[in-house]
């Protein structure tokens, strides 16, 4: 009964907001919005002639070096509190 309810005050919402929208005239496109693409490609373009100053190989290697070793970390951490369960409670690895 509840879902009927609720089914029905959904469905009076989509038609107020309907009922509003349609009354609103269309907004133009933003001129900021439309050169965008131009703007993040410019940034990425001036990105990639910073390799010069910045060693993006090597960033990304301590990154995914450091991505590494908290993943097995975690996943040591699982392992030992998997583990604690396997001994019935007679001790804690958290």
């Amino acid at each position: 009964m509840a879902a009927v309810i609720i089914q029905w005050c959904l469905a009076a919402l989509a038609a107020v907001f309907d009922k509003v929208f349609t009354a609103m005239p269309p907004l133009p496109v933003p001129a900021w919005f439309t050169g965008a693409g131009d703007a993040i490609s410019g940034l990425f373009g001036d990105a990639v002639t910073m390799g010069v100053w910045i060693p993006i190989p090597l960033a990304l290697n301590v990154a995914l070096t450091l991505f590494a070793a908290m993943f097995g970390g975690a996943a040591i951490k699982l392992a030992r509190i998997i583990a604690s369960f396997l001994t019935a409670g007679g001790g804690s690895a958290a």
